[in-house]
């Protein structure tokens, strides 16, 4: 009986640690096969981690000290330990919730098919113009999380401009499972600057009338600027 203990014990150890390492792919897994919110569901993978390891210190302290009783809140608060160190592993940032969109406006829309190198044309709905360049890690994450929301839902078609050679964007798209974007280049990196605002990545969402709704720069594109987009 003790020896089954000990090797539960050990399996909910083990759950919790795997949780804790592989966060990001069990995020993807929970956003791309069910109906979770990224706000929703990392907060879910966290207390995963949290219940698993409380789970194995309430087997195993019985175990180690069979003559002292503890109290739940204990083991509780004992818990909370490898979901900070889940942190440390995959930090929670405070831009990572709320609305931090900004007030940037796209002001190029009628000019850009004139500064593309391909046909483009503004179809009247409302879309995701991304602006990326192929050596950003933030345009990786965030290209990235945008593919996945294609993937599970979102009905805002997303295009995404670059400065540069085509290979390297096509390889930028094809790393980060977003082949099925849209995407132009602009020639000329001094135009490509103004429209994206001199930060990347830069992500409009305009209107059916081509009105700035919302705009996300840098690395705050976060769970709830994702939420937003998937569910409008």
């Amino acid at each position: 009986m003790r020896y089954k203990r000990i090797l539960f014990a050990l399996l909910l150890l083990g759950v919790s640690v795997i949780i804790a390492i592989g966060y990001p792919q069990l995020l993807v897994a929970l956003i791309s096969s069910t109906a979770m919110s990224w706000t929703i569901g990392s907060v879910f993978a966290r207390l995963l981690v949290l219940i698993a390891f409380f789970g194995f210190l309430k087997v195993l302290f019985p175990l180690l000290f069979p003559k002292r009783k503890f109290h739940s809140i204990l083991l509780f608060l004992i818990a909370l330990l490898p979901s900070l160190a889940l942190s440390f592993i995959h930090p929670i940032y405070t831009t990572d919730y709320g609305s931090l969109d900004d007030s940037f406006i796209f002001k190029g829309l009628d000019f850009l098919e004139n500064d593309l190198n391909s046909p483009y044309t503004f179809k009247g709905e409302p879309v995701v113009l991304a602006f990326f360049t192929t050596d950003c890690n933030h345009c990786k994450a965030v290209c990235s999380k945008l593919a996945i929301n294609a993937q599970s839902g979102q009905q805002l078609p997303v295009h995404a401009f670059f400065s540069g050679a085509s290979e390297d964007a096509y390889t930028f798209l094809d790393e980060n499972n977003a082949l099925d974007f849209e995407y132009h280049f602009i020639e000329e990196d001094s135009v490509y600057l103004t429209y994206s605002g001199y930060i990347f990545p830069s992500i409009f969402l305009l209107d059916e009338k081509g009105n700035t709704t919302k705009h996300w720069e840098g690395d705050v594109v976060n769970y709830t600027a994702l939420d937003y987009l998937r569910s409008y």
